[in-house]
């Protein structure tokens, strides 16, 4: 099992955006393309994933700074009820992990994902081979 941490507050895949005259253009390449080389230094001189594979993935969140310390406490480990969907956060992590961890992400059989309150905003992955 390999796990990739990614820091920050998990960010969700936006759709493309359309200029006048028509074309596509992608408003994140930039963070995803940091977050893709943040992966594959992560995963070292790992030869690409060919076989199936299960990944586990944990959307942590920042629990806001303007809650008392009791209800900070108790938020902890709970979890995130409201936006982003999950559905989009989890694209958009398969989307960085591929040609870092795996050539393409028909090899995934199965993902489990959860989105948690936790001290600071993070991405945990677990990625192991079945």
């Amino acid at each position: 099992m390999v796990e990739i941490i990614l820091e920050g507050i998990p960010r969700p895949l936006k759709r493309p955006r359309f200029t006048k005259t028509g074309r596509v253009y992608n408003e994140q390449s930039s963070e995803m393309l940091i977050n893709f080389l943040d992966i594959k230094k992560q995963w070292g001189t790992n030869p690409l994933l060919v076989d199936p594979i299960h990944i586990d993935i944990e959307f942590i969140f920042p629990i806001p700074s303007s809650y008392s310390v009791l209800k900070q406490r108790n938020m902890k480990k709970s979890f995130h009820k409201i936006k982003p969907d999950i559905d989009n956060l989890v694209k958009k992590c398969l989307d960085e992990m591929t040609g870092a961890c795996y050539t393409d992400d028909n090899i995934i059989a199965s993902i489990a994902a959860r989105k948690i309150y936790g001290s600071e905003g993070k991405t945990i992955i677990n990625i192991k081979k079945l």
